[in-house]
């Protein structure tokens, strides 16, 4: 649990988030994800869960990659004042297949991201193949 403290802490430090507006942090087992995810932002009640037994290069990179969803959640409330789950998911699978086009990122890039980007991008889950490339080029992968 400390470890994973730590590194949230340094990835709310690294992306300039405030104290007042930052996620809750719940670390949680992999079993309660349900989805065998390593991590998940639940926009609707502004939490963040990470499993509990990740490798810790994994802890970082899911605390990264779930922020990146946060940020991307601010940026929806901006703009319509509002989030939910589902609204927010369909929206920036919109987002992020016009940015990886303009990008030329294709299924033939992917696996030099992430297995995870490649697997998202074929079931056009086109939200979690953006935050992974963002990763990229901020140099968390």
């Amino acid at each position: 649990m400390h470890e994973i403290a730590k590194y949230y802490k340094e990835a709310i430090s690294s992306l300039n988030i405030l104290e007042n507006v930052e996620p809750t942090l719940v670390v949680v087992s992999i079993e309660e994800l349900e989805t065998g995810a390593s991590g998940r932002y639940v926009s609707s009640i502004n939490t963040l869960y990470v499993a509990n037994n990740l490798r810790k290069a994994t802890k970082k990179k899911t605390i990264e990659h779930e922020l990146t969803h946060w940020q991307d959640a601010q940026k929806f409330k901006e703009k319509y004042g509002y989030v939910d789950d589902y609204s927010l998911i369909e929206y920036m699978k919109k987002i992020g297949k016009k940015e990886l086009d303009a990008n030329g990122i294709d299924q033939y890039y992917l696996s030099e991201i992430s297995n995870y980007a490649r697997l998202t991008y074929a079931l056009s889950r086109y939200d979690e193949t953006y935050v992974e490339y963002r990763l990229k080029k901020r140099g968390v992968l």
